[in-house]
């Protein structure tokens, strides 16, 4: 199977994507291209609908957020079929250059020789680099990228005035897709360490994670405080107003022992008496023509 269906041309190194300029929806060839499958394998996902098309007419569109989605998707899934990256980025690597298995020694002089002329014979008969990508299994792309596979398939010489890295890095962010990690496995299926430059920007990356998560985690805790905060002032509000609601209906049963009860205090006397005549146990004459009585004990029972 093709790991995807453009060939990227190794003279020139892509340039960065500007992030605002990412599409939110792609086409099927730019799916498959970012999913490292055939055309007809994203249009078999999307008539699964696995893809969801976001076009009502013409040619099918799909959202790149579905696509990541998948990808993740299928990285999880491959990895389940392989859970030693290192060992399959071997097996990957032998695939594409089984001349890389030729055994030699070591002469007196320091020159290297074929140990065995037949099997040197033999694998360098076979298939290797980009014809080897037909027949490869589609979980090396699910796993390590179809940038990383199609740089791996590249012959050396391309690389002569840049880092596989750097060139696989680039192509995943260009074209979307997994990008290379400083990892054992990247580096057996890429045949080569990182470079310096590599090396920096993932300590860029790294630190600028940490920052957003720490970022993140200082706006969590805010809005949980702010939220706390919210909270007890609703639940004093309700409380303030169910005493305002209380007040009122005890003051239209009895008014003066409201006021004795706080809603009204002011101008209450040292004995406890009110500017309008009340007391503790007698109404005064307009109260008492307004409760029948002049007894506040009898009135409140």
């Amino acid at each position: 199977m093709r790991a995807h269906n453009q060939r990227t041309l190794i003279s020139k190194p892509f340039p960065p994507l500007d992030p605002g300029e990412s599409m939110d929806e792609i086409n099927v060839a730019a799916a498959a291209r970012r999913l490292g499958i055939s055309e007809p394998a994203a249009r078999k996902m999307i008539t699964a609908g696995r893809l969801p098309n976001r076009a009502h007419t013409g040619p099918a569109l799909v959202a790149s957020a579905d696509v990541d989605r998948v990808m993740r998707e299928r990285r999880a899934e491959a990895l389940r079929r392989h859970p030693d990256t290192e060992g399959f980025a071997r097996q990957v690597r032998e695939l594409l250059w089984p001349s890389e298995r030729i055994d030699y020694v070591r002469l007196m002089d320091g020159r290297r020789e074929v140990a065995d002329a037949n099997q040197a014979r033999h694998l360098s008969a076979q298939p290797h680099g980009r014809a080897v990508l037909r027949t490869l299994t589609p979980d090396a792309a699910a796993i390590f990228g179809w940038a990383a596979v199609d740089v791996a398939a590249t012959p050396a010489r391309a690389f002569t005035d840049m880092c596989r890295f750097c060139y696989a890095d680039t192509t995943a962010r260009v074209h979307g897709g997994l990008r290379p990690t400083d990892s054992p496995a990247y580096r057996v299926l890429l045949g080569c360490s990182p470079c310096p430059a590599d090396r920096q920007r993932w300590a860029t990356e790294a630190e600028s994670g940490r920052r957003a998560m720490a970022a993140l985690r200082q706006t969590d805790e805010f809005r949980a405080a702010q939220a706390g905060a919210e909270q007890a002032r609703e639940a004093a509000s309700v409380a303030v107003s169910r005493l305002r609601t209380a007040a009122r209906v005890y003051a239209a049963v009895d008014p003066s022992s409201a006021r004795l009860a706080g809603v009204q205090r002011a101008g209450v006397t040292a004995s406890g008496g009110l500017p309008c005549g009340c007391t503790r146990d007698v109404y005064c004459d307009a109260h008492a023509a307004a409760f029948g009585t002049h007894d506040r004990r009898a009135a409140r029972q």
